[in-house]
């Protein structure tokens, strides 16, 4: 199976993207032990591997491994999934286990 992905827009998509992979990358860059990926394969179950903007793992003790084949296994301690304006939110969460899924009323960035 083939997958191709769909046209992405600049404002709506490339300019918010990169902002918050710059803010990833400088907490990356300032946190010992943490690693941030991008458009990385996440093995979370058999049928379950979603390929999100980014993500942040620990390193080491966290809840993540790289597996031998070199695809991140278990759920990152944080993950920026590409979501579409039409996909529910429920959707997206039912991509990460609920027991790693915490609600936030609030924005984390401001962009």
């Amino acid at each position: 199976m083939v997958y191709i992905a769909s046209p992405l827009r600049f404002r709506s998509h490339g300019k918010p993207d990169a902002r918050i992979m710059t803010w990833l990358g400088t907490y990356e860059a300032a946190t010992p032990g943490v690693e941030l990926g991008d458009t990385a394969t996440v093995r979370l179950g058999a049928d379950n591997e979603p390929q999100p903007d980014a993500l942040l793992r620990i390193d080491a003790g966290g809840r993540s491994q790289i597996s031998d084949d070199d695809y991140v296994e278990g759920a990152p301690e944080l993950i920026k999934p590409l979501v579409k304006k039409y996909m529910l939110q429920s959707e997206v969460l039912n991509l990460i286990p609920s027991s790693r899924v915490r609600m936030v009323r609030r924005p984390l960035l401001s962009l």
